[in-house]
């Protein structure tokens, strides 16, 4: 029987956010697991009462269940909050809340472990129960449980037993959809409210095997490496800040999460666009974020940077900044620099002067959503020969 990882790892979805839960709950007892679909093309499958039913893309949320005492992980696929698919003409009405299933699709299996990261896998016993909205339902995947029995990998008792859960997952989940619908609804909130207050991102080990060559630059101060999208908590320290916000061009996040969506697009190894989380080395907090992006085709890198509103003023973005400039120069063969800020913001100025950045001419840039526009100076200084 195969061993398969709750962060769906042979989907290709270890590198989205991943979290795994215990809950005890009136409703719910066992494991939870939720992934986050950030990007990502959408996948369809076919089905005779709801038609092409989407089951991967970006937006989407799979929240899986491990109830206890119970041989079965039940998979919900969540399309992106408050909508569901047009197409889906027979939709049931009275599904439409803030979470809006896809489809079910429910594993048979014989138990659930853990692997040296944490990270829960089950053990598959190949027959599968898939069920919709609109009421399609199907027993999957029978060929295999047969052909697995057949071959001596199942006992007699294994395969009475597959048998038997389907049994009880189409009396207790297929015969009141609606009802399903409703309690998964129910454990998703709890899942939901605890990411809110802050549930950390389960790592598997791809992950952590990224993290441990990710690239660090350091100053007297500071400490720097590449972002990774479980940053996304310290980051509400000045993205939920309309202070920090009031010249950069989107806007201040609503909610701790929204960095989720672009997150997990950016490249930790990426040789244009650098990337970096900023920390003080003396107690570990998280400044904010510096970047360089390469324009290959001028052979320009633009420098950005965000601190939070409380370390405004320490010199950071200086010091920071400088040494990220010097580590392109010895590492990506930089030469120029360029940075742009709005006319009237003296501190960001400042910072420039101070890197050495000299005016080359103005011009003006508005923000994402439009709500304001500013007149700007462009910045630039080269080092050595272009």
């Amino acid at each position: 029987m195969k061993h398969k990882r709750l962060n769906r790892d042979g989907w290709g979805f270890q590198y989205y956010p991943y979290y795994q839960m215990r809950i005890d709950c009136e409703c719910f007892h066992g494991l939870a697991c939720l992934i986050r679909f950030t990007d990502g093309e959408a996948n369809y499958w076919e089905t005779p009462k709801a038609g092409r039913i989407q089951v991967t893309g970006e937006g989407m949320t799979w929240l899986e269940l491990i109830p206890d005492n119970a041989k079965r992980v039940i998979t919900v696929k969540y399309f992106p909050d408050n909508t569901h698919d047009e197409e889906r003409v027979n939709y049931p009405k009275n599904f439409c809340a803030k979470y809006r299933p896809s489809i079910w699709y429910v594993d048979i299996i014989e138990g659930i472990d853990y692997d040296e990261d944490g990270i829960a896998f089950f053990i598959d016993k190949y027959l599968d129960v898939i069920f919709t909205p609109e009421g399609d339902v199907k027993i999957d995947d029978r060929d295999e449980l047969d052909a697995a029995h057949d071959k001596g990998e199942l006992s007699d008792g294994q395969y009475a037993d597959a048998l038997a859960e389907c049994d009880l997952i189409l009396d207790q989940l297929c015969s009141d959809i609606a009802k399903t619908n409703s309690w998964c609804a129910e454990v998703r909130d709890i899942v939901e409210k605890r990411i809110a207050e802050g549930e950390s991102i389960t790592r598997c080990r791809e992950v952590w095997e990224l993290a441990k060559t990710q690239e660090v630059v350091e100053s007297k101060r500071l400490k720097m490496r590449r972002l990774i999208p479980e940053d996304y908590k310290v980051m509400a320290a000045w993205d939920m800040d309309e202070r920090v916000y009031k010249y950069l061009l989107g806007s201040a996040c609503k909610t701790p999460e929204e960095p989720l969506v672009w997150l997990p697009k950016k490249d930790p190894t990426s040789k244009v666009n650098i990337l970096m989380l900023v920390s003080e080395k003396e107690d570990g907090h998280a400044v904010g974020i510096y970047a360089l992006n390469h324009d290959v085709e001028r052979d320009v890198w633009s420098l950005s940077y965000v601190n939070r509103y409380d370390d405004w003023g320490k010199g950071y973005a200086v010091e920071g900044m400088s040494a990220l400039m010097e580590h392109a120069v010895k590492v990506y063969g930089a030469h120029t620099f360029e940075g742009e800020c709005a006319k009237e913001n003296i501190g960001s100025r400042k910072v420039m002067e101070k890197l050495g950045m000299v005016y080359d001419h103005s011009s003006s840039y508005t923000k994402n959503d439009g709500s304001a526009t500013f007149e700007s100076d462009i910045y630039t200084l080269t080092i050595g020969e272009t």
